[in-house]
Parts: structure tokens; C-alpha cells; sequence
């Protein structure tokens, strides 16, 4: 009898398990290479910026040496970044892994400030992130996260200066 209750109980946690595995969320848009990659054609605009976050106490944790990544926000994109609020541990968000071959990075200096040159018009989504430990009762925990924005340029030869924090 005990044989049998724990042999349910386990069936029961196993269903479970299984029934909690994450649902996979896909954008509609299809992810277009050449779209992606015009959108990164060579032009005369420029985004500066700086990359921070603050902690509860107020202090500043810049980006230092940390690597800015600038992705063109194309309606792929957008959406893809429209999905992330629904990201839990039920629910995952897919991504077409060519997006990672249609970037450009830099990396940030020492106060966290960065710099892309050479951008055509558009629209585009710059993210970092910054990260630092805290002593805790159960030793160092990191903290911190995700430092972003999105950037439009007007025109050619802009100068865009923009904060990720």
C-alpha cells in the first residue's frame, strides 16, 4: 500500500513537472537578413552615449568595459521586444539566432560612455548589461540588470547622445 501512494504521488509530481513546462512564445514577423543588414548600411550619423545603473542606495555602477550592442529595430525586432514583458519562468521567448550576425558592439570605457559611428537613418535598440555583487547573510549575490534604450536618427550626419540605464 505505502508502494502503491508513493508511486501516485510521484505520478502526480511528474504530470505536474510536465504540465509546468515553459510555453515558447514566437514573434509573427519573420526575420528578414537583408532588411537587417541594409538597415546597418554605412552612413554619417553617430549615437554617443553612457551606460549606468543606480542602486537603491543611490550610488552609480557604471558600464565599464561592458559590451554595448546595437541591433537595427526592425518590425521583427520591435515585435520580438514587444513579446519580453511576457518572459517568465512559464514562458520563453524565441529568437531567430541570425539576429546575433546582424549587430554591431563596442565596448564601453571607463565611466561607461560609448560611441557607434558611422549609421545610416533609423531606428535602433542599444542594451548592456551592468552587474555587481552585494555581501549578503548567504554570501555575494549579484544584482543589477538590463541597461537599454531605443534610438531614432532623423537624418544623415546626426549626432544622437542617449543614457542606457
Amino acid at each position: 500500500m505505502r508502494q502503491a501512494v508513493g508511486a501516485i504521488a510521484m505520478s502526480v509530481l511528474v504530470l505536474q513537472w510536465v504540465g509546468c513546462a515553459p510555453r515558447v512564445i514566437q514573434p509573427t514577423s519573420m526575420f528578414d537578413p537583408q532588411a537587417t543588414q541594409a538597415a546597418l548600411s554605412p552612413g554619417k550619423a553617430t549615437i554617443t552615449g553612457q551606460a549606468f545603473k543606480k542602486t537603491v542606495g543611490g550610488d552609480v555602477k557604471y558600464g565599464a568595459g561592458n559590451t554595448i550592442m546595437l541591433f537595427p529595430l526592425t518590425p521583427y525586432f520591435a515585435e520580438f521586444l514587444a513579446l519580453l514583458p511576457q518572459k517568465n519562468a512559464f514562458t520563453q521567448i524565441s529568437v531567430d539566432p541570425r539576429i546575433m550576425n546582424h549587430t554591431r558592439t563596442t565596448i564601453a570605457d571607463g565611466d561607461g560612455r560609448f560611441r557607434f559611428n558611422g549609421l545610416s537613418p533609423g531606428q535602433y535598440y542599444l542594451e548592456t548589461s551592468i552587474t555587481w555583487g552585494i555581501p549578503t547573510a548567504h554570501g555575494l549575490e549579484t544584482t543589477g540588470g538590463t541597461a537599454a534604450a531605443i534610438v531614432s536618427i532623423e537624418q544623415e550626419g546626426q549626432t544622437v547622445e542617449v543614457i542606457l540605464q
